[in-house]
Parts: C-alpha cells; sequence; structure tokens
C-alpha cells in the first residue's frame, strides 16, 4: 500500500518519478565464454539460462520523488532452497559473510509469486502510473531478467527482442543502466558498483554491500551524481546523441534539489 500511494496517490508534484532495483540471485552457473561477450544475443542467452535455472533470493528497490526523498524496501523471497537449488558455492559464501540468513528467508520469506501480485497492483510494473517511472540499474541485465520472471510467472523468452518488448511493457521506454552510461559519458570512471560511487563521492548509508536494499540505495544515489558531474558539468566529454543527453538533463532537472542543499 505504501508503494501504491508514493506513486498513484501522492500529491502529482511529490509522486515518485525514479526507481532503481538490484536482485541477488544464487550464482553464474552457466559461464559465459568471453570471447563472445561483444554479442547482445550471445550475452542475453547467457543471462536467460541462468534466470531460468535458479530462483531469485533478494530483490532491493529505491523510489524517489522530485525532492529527493528516498523510499528503500528489500525483500527477501522463500523461493531459493540452500539445500536443493542450483548454486554457485562462491557466490553463496559470500551472501552468508554478509548476512544473508537462507534458512530464515525460506521460512518467513515472500513466495515470488505474491511479490508479483502486489508489484502489478501497485502501479510499480506495467506503466499505469500517471507520472511513469524511469528506471535505474547497475549491470542490470540479471535485475530486469529475474523481475521479469518473477512478473511473468515463466521462463524468460528464447528470443531477446520478445524480452526486450517485456521489459518496455513492464517498466516503460526510459531504464538506464549506469555501467552502460559511465561507458558512454563518463571519463575515468570506471569498475563495479563500489568503485564507481566512490568515484564520485557517493558514500553506501545503509545496510551492507551484496544486499539488495542497499545496493538499489546505492545505484539510485550514484545515477544522480554521474549525471550532475559527468552529463551537466562535462558535455565536452559526451558520446552519446543529442536525444540521449536531453532525455538525461532533463531527467536531472526535475530534482528540485542541488550540490549545495547536501540532499545527496
Amino acid at each position: 500500500m505504501k508503494i501504491r500511494n508514493l506513486l498513484l496517490f501522492s500529491p502529482r508534484n511529490r509522486r515518485c518519478f525514479l526507481a532503481s532495483v538490484d536482485t541477488e540471485f544464487p550464482g553464474v552457473i552457466f559461464p559465459s565464454d568471453k570471447g563472445c561477450l561483444h554479442d547482445p544475443h550471445y550475452n542475453y542467452g547467457k543471462m536467460k539460462e541462468n534466470v531460468n535455472a535458479t530462483n531469485i533470493i533478494q530483490l532491493g528497490l529505491t523510489l524517489s520523488d522530485r525532492f529527493g526523498n528516498l523510499y528503500i524496501w528489500e525483500f527477501n523471497f522463500s523461493d531459493f532452497d540452500i539445500d536443493t537449488d542450483d548454486q554457485n558455492e562462491d557466490s553463496i559464501k559470500l551472501f552468508k559473510n554478509h548476512g544473508i540468513d537462507f534458512e530464515r528467508n525460506k521460512k518467513d520469506g515472500i513466495p515470488s509469486s505474491l511479490f508479483a501480485k502486489l508489484c502489478w497492483k501497485s502501479g510499480l510494473v506495467g506503466n499505469n502510473s500517471e507520472i511513469p517511472l524511469t528506471w535505474v540499474g547497475f549491470q542490470s541485465s540479471y535485475d530486469f531478467g529475474f523481475f521479469t520472471k518473477i512478473l511473468t510467472g515463466d521462463k524468460l523468452p528464447d528470443d531477446m527482442e520478445v524480452f526486450m518488448r517485456n521489459v518496455k511493457l513492464f517498466f516503460g521506454p526510459s531504464v538506464f543502466d549506469i555501467k552502460h552510461i559511465i561507458s558512454r559519458l563518463c571519463a575515468g570512471v570506471y569498475g563495479g558498483l563500489e568503485t564507481v560511487s566512490k568515484t564520485v563521492g557517493v558514500a553506501l548509508a545503509v545496510g551492507k554491500s551484496h544486499t539488495a536494499g542497499s545496493d538499489s540505495l546505492l545505484t539510485l544515489q550514484t545515477f544522480i551524481e554521474l549525471i550532475h558531474k559527468h552529463v551537466l558539468l562535462k558535455p565536452e566529454e559526451n558520446s552519446i546523441s543529442r536525444q540521449q543527453h536531453k532525455d538525461i538533463v532533463e531527467l536531472y532537472n526535475a530534482y528540485e534539489i542541488c550540490e549545495f542543499q547536501g540532499s545527496w
């Protein structure tokens, strides 16, 4: 109900319009051939194979309104069974070290089927909000892969174009990936989420890294800083189209905040 209110029933100028997502899953079961990573269809095939073979552990969601108010959720799912499900041992060890309690998740977590029903009812997905959401992720193919698998209650399609149509149908036309942004816009910015966030001056505000809630928050905060410091302040370093630059600038300008307010 909280998400539904933020998206549909709050005063129009206070409705959330920016969302970030992060997922945690049992790791890569079917590794990629590094020599094929330039091929989008190959990359999709590997993502699809891994998502279809495993069950999600966590999903983190952060929403923001135009004033920089942040709302963060971390959903722990009951789907994953550490005793029987396919998993990458190194990934599971990492999650245990960061405090994920697999036995409690199995007992007290939310089934992904129920989570999907709540997502549809809330207006979070399906592009039903009067103010459409813009979505942000970091290396987010797996995040949107698992989210799509949950929403459909089915395995991902074989055809990448069908998957992309589903992503647009569920999440709308505005989906940004920070990893793609820095490769096109931001000279001297590279690495994983923690490295990129530190480079632009964003610290982990709550929780632990490699947990979905805190990583979704860090993703959103890093996105805003990247847009401000590299798209607005260093336009000469951009290698994107004029329309892409316009879209991102308009997104940033929707915020009624600036660097001096300390909101980020």
